[in-house]
């Protein structure tokens, strides 16, 4: 044995013991860290020595490889993928962790000094390996994270690392879809056997509107139970029976698989067994042999999660219910994703929450409480409580009641609230399988209404009580009928932690608030005016949808120093109507910190919420005790934006440490940015943005080039230039362009086209030709980015009035708001060339475009016109509109009120003058996309005159092509456009 071997089998000992210490799974099961076993694993026919080998009985078991050379702990991690454990048949090892020893560690001859060493905080490098295919000689088959070098962190944060990142999300998936298929055989085996009536019976159980979600939904809360029941078998509860031997071939079967689960009942765990026991015994009364079949696919999906070794791992809300609700799209009611859940969860709730005495309290869970008022299938719930239960295990580190930690959370600690009352049993489902064998008595899990002839609002009805009548507990029995006992208690200021992804819903925009499944108009409507009532003096409004309501309530339900955390739309960060909301999050709370994941392909069905590819972010802030007084300018806001979304539960977290260490680092110092790196390899960056308490648009989510977004920030606000240590105050003020101009009416209030919905005061028609552009009543309604390449472009449609459409009066009024100069408002920068454009006669504008008055000098529309289809112009925009598809800005009316600009006004009389023969020149030239203006030679004549107008030093002048090329590199600019990326 050479020196260094005995100096690695030194630490691999030291590490295991000191994994076996911090870890409660991994200490509360005997011979779960072994190092240095012989005889454990077989690879190719021979026997291998893992450095260390864990199993934890609960998920696939992982190895871990050390090394004092960098690429032999990485090569020896990656040989020992494939290898199995002669005693656990076919179970390969797809899950290795390889270890960078520190060369200070060589020094230390003493194990339980390293181990002490390690236990205390001392820092490690790690790196995860996985085997993502078993296909021969295929390149693709191992994964490595980090990409380049090992990641530093704790050996706690390497035990937590383990378990989330022992299954790969590809065989999860493979899981998942399996049992879904399960779920899915069943649904139609018992529903081949039963009349229209007697499947609306059962769906009437599970309080399902139609027979196809109602028997889904019957068959994924028998899978629940079945799962939890063998949960408890293979936990060794005393009279619980397999599943499979509950089950056989007659149809007393499905009878004596109900006297197993209520024996179960009997016992506890009512709120998981009850709706299965329900509507297993109503089916087994109309179809027992149909149910005994239709149990025995669902065993085939419970024997396949315990064969891989899943057990609690997977989480039926997040994994499997998105793939069988048939509803939750037109709801806009999405479920997050496990690993969205894992990094929320980890960022919202930190180790500087409580003092260490608080997270070490045995009475933690009583003390503080955690509360998602949407909680959907529990999946954010899940990870948080995981994450409460991490810290204060990490702050005890030693034996901790875990039962009675598992019990005070189930009954006291954790309040989730739903409209589904699948929602929340599944909710409950998961949250008891995290500990399946601790029992329990009530929980704060509810159910709660919605509708009816009072319009209830579900858990909004919080606004106007602390208590909320809980169904759920009434239907599964599992308290006192007592009203107040049967009711969900959620006091304003009083909730420590509250984690949601609220439903984005709204009354425009092709969704509708409160579209629940059996709902007719009239009691959607009942719930609308309510909605509206409940917030009509909150900061909030119905046009940005619920999750803006949802967010004000969570203000008023946390107490001080309390943190919150959302998933929110991410319109939330720019539109204008979640202004008021956005300024009340600056002035009731700090420490605030907005992630967003750069889009494009590779957020392609890997958004944070499951089945949409809809562009969200996460906000996470802690509240204030008192409102924040400001002086200008004066508030930091942490903008994050990361490179890739993560896909697994353990990255995630690890991502969220990282996103952590980095605002950790730019509060502590006077940098407006900092990269996120993780081991050798960046994987985002944050920007520093300041804010003054009035909800200006959060304009750094999203981006990737935090100098360009510190540029747009000066220029907009200060009216600085400033790049690569240039600063330069213009010579011109800012003021906005609801100051400078007279903006026009929504096209609302101007009309429709021919074959759209009747409003407005004019219909309009598409032009015949260029010779039919110069009649009355014209418009430049639509964007055509074939023909509106040019500074000077044709209207596009007509207009006239008609029967039934407008009056004489509002046609009158709408003339009076024609121009020459528009602003448009749905901008593809991918496709169109202008972000102003000017017509020969004044028109109207329309749904693309909004007319800009001025009753001053005629020449500002010209002036202005260079401005906004120049660089900084562009720039400028970019900052205020919405980036929630790349490659477009969209602006509602009211926000083109408030975009900076320079004013205009103060020029003089001989700068107008030279302001419009620049703009002359240039009119008829044919521009390029937007996208392209760092290849647009057009472009850069119209950047000369604003740069001539501006005054600008030939400093300014040089930094604006370089300006101009970082913009046109952000992918929200090019929008991942072909030619656009073969240009950069």
């Amino acid at each position: 044995m050479s020196p260094s071997e005995s100096h690695e089998q030194l630490f691999n000992y030291a590490l295991g013991e000191a994994l076996e210490e911090v870890n409660y799974r991994l200490r509360s099961q005997k011979d779960s860290v072994i190092a240095e076993g012989r005889g454990i694993l077989n690879k190719d026919d021979r026997a291998v020595r893992p450095d260390i080998f864990i199993d934890d009985r609960e998920t696939p078991n992982v190895v871990i490889e050390c090394s004092y050379n960098a690429n032999d702990a990485n090569q020896d991690a990656q040989n020992r993928l494939g290898s199995k454990h002669p005693n656990v048949a076919g179970t390969p090892i797809n899950t290795v962790f390889s270890v960078f020893i520190d060369q200070e560690f060589r020094s230390v001859k003493d194990m339980t000094l390293i181990k002490n060493q390690l236990i205390g905080g001392k820092s490690i490098r790690y790196a995860l390996y996985q085997r993502i295919s078993v296909k021969e000689r295929d390149t693709k088959s191992i994964f490595r994270w980090p990409g380049e070098g090992f990641i530093r962190g704790s050996v706690f944060d390497l035990s937590l690392f383990i378990p989330s990142a022992a299954t790969p999300r590809e065989n999860l998936l493979r899981v998942s879809n399996y049992v879904a298929m399960r779920v899915k055989e069943a649904a139609r085996c018992l529903s081949r056997s039963l009349s229209r009536d007697q499947q609306n019976q059962i769906a009437a159980e599970v309080f399902q509107k139609s027979p196809l979600s109602g028997m889904r939904t019957a068959m994924v809360t028998w899978l629940n139970a079945l799962l939890l029941q063998q949960l408890l078998v293979s936990s060794g509860a005393k009279g619980v029976e397999s599943p499979l031997s509950s089950v056989g071939g007659g149809f007393y079967h499905a009878f004596k698989q109900l006297d197993q689960w209520k024996d179960i009942m009997d016992i506890n765990w009512r709120s998981v067994f009850k709706s299965a026991y329900v509507t297993l015994s109503k089916a087994a009364e109309l179809s027992p042999l149909a149910s005994v079949e239709a149990l025995k696919f669902l065993i085939e999906g419970v024997n396949q999660i315990s064969s891989t070794r899943l057990g609690s791992g997977i989480d039926i809300g997040a994994e499997l219910f998105p793939q069988l609700s048939d509803d939750r799209k037109e709801t806009a009611a999405f479920y997050t994703q496990a690993s969205s859940s894992e990094f929320l969860a980890t960022l919202s709730i930190e180790g500087t929450d409580l003092s260490g005495d608080e997270w070490s309290d045995p009475d933690l869970m009583q003390k503080h409480h955690l509360l998602d008022m949407a909680c959907g299938t529990g999946t954010l719930l899940r990870a948080a409580y995981r994450r409460i239960l991490n810290l204060h295990e990490e702050h005890h580190m030693g034996s901790w009641d875990m039962k009675k930690m598992h019990r005070d959370a189930m009954e006291i600690g954790i309040v989730g609230i739903d409209i589904s009352p699948i929602a929340a049993h599944l909710t409950v489902s998961s949250l008891s399988a995290m500990c399946g064998t601790v029992d329990y008595t009530n929980t704060k899990i509810g159910w709660v209404k919605v509708g009816g002839e009072l319009g209830y609002t579900g858990s909004l009805e919080l606004f106007t009580s602390d208590y909320i009548t809980d169904l759920l507990d009434k239907t599964v029995g599992t308290s006192s009928v007592d009203e107040k006992n049967a009711s969900l208690h959620v006091k304003n200021g009083s909730v420590q932690w509250i984690i949601m992804n609220p439903p984005y819903s709204r009354t425009r925009g092709g969704q509708s608030a409160f579209d629940v499944s059996g709902f007719s108009k009239e009691e959607r409507q009942r719930c609308q005016k309510r909605w509206g009532t409940l917030i009509a003096k909150k900061p909030a409004n119905k046009t940005a949808g619920m999750a803006a309501s949802f967010l004000v309530l969570a203000k008023e339900k946390c107490k001080p120093d309390g943190r919150i955390g959302f998933v929110l739309p991410l319109t939330a960060a720019f539109a204008q109507s979640w202004q008021e909301t956005r300024a009340m999050v600056e002035k009731y709370f700090h420490d605030i910190l907005v992630v967003s994941v750069s889009g494009g392909k590779a957020l392609k069905g890997k958004a944070i919420s499951a089945d949409t590819d809809m562009e969200e972010m996460f906000l996470i802030a802690t509240r204030s005790a008192e409102p924040n007084n400001y002086t200008p300018m004066d508030k930091r806001l942490l903008c994050v934006t990361l490179d890739h979304p993560m896909e697994r539960m353990g990255i995630a977290r690890e991502m969220a440490r990282a996103v952590r260490r980095s605002a950790k680092q730019v509060t502590a110092s006077t940098a407006t940015w900092h990269p996120i790196v993780v081991g050798d390899m960046e994987v985002g960056r944050l920007s520093v943005y300041r804010t003054d308490g009035m909800g200006r648009p959060w304009h750094p989510i999203g981006t990737q080039h935090p100098e360009i977004v510190y540029a747009a920030q000066r220029l907009a606000y200060d009216g600085v230039l400033t790049f690569n240590g240039h600063h330069e105050t213009l010579k011109i003020e800012f003021t906005t362009i609801g100051k400078l101009f007279t903006v026009g009416p929504t096209h609302h209030r101007i009309g429709h086209v021919y074959n759209a919905e009747s409003i407005g005061a004019f219909v309009f028609y598409p032009l015949r030709d260029d010779a039919d552009a110069l009649g009355s009543d014209r418009s430049l309604w639509h964007a055509d980015s074939e023909k509106q390449n040019k500074l000077i472009v044709l209207p596009t449609h007509k207009g006239t009035g008609a029967k039934g459409v407008g009056s004489e009066q509002q046609r009158q009024h709408m003339r009076s708001c024609r121009s020459t100069l528009l602003y448009a408002r749905n901008l593809r920068w991918t496709s169109q060339s202008l972000v102003a454009a000017t017509t020969e006669r004044p028109v109207h504008g329309g749904s693309s475009w909004t007319t800009l008055q001025t009753k001053r000098d005629e020449r500002l529309l010209k002036v202005f016109s260079l401005w906004a289809n120049s660089t900084l112009g562009m720039m400028v925009h970019w900052t205020q509109g919405q980036r929630t598809q790349n490659g477009r800005s969209r602006l509602q009316v009211k926000a083109i009120k408030d975009i900076p600009c320079p004013d205009f006004s103060r020029l003089t009389v001989k700068a107008l003058t030279r302001a419009e023969s620049a703009f002359d020149a240039i009119a008829t030239k044919e521009l390029k996309p937007t996208c392209l203006a760092h290849v647009d030679p057009i472009r850069k004549e119209i950047d000369h005159a604003i740069g001539e107008l501006l005054e600008l030093s030939k400093a300014g002048k040089k930094s604006v092509p370089i300006i101009r090329k970082i913009w046109c590199s952000e992918p929200s600019v090019h929008g991942y456009n072909r030619q656009a990326l073969s240009f950069l």
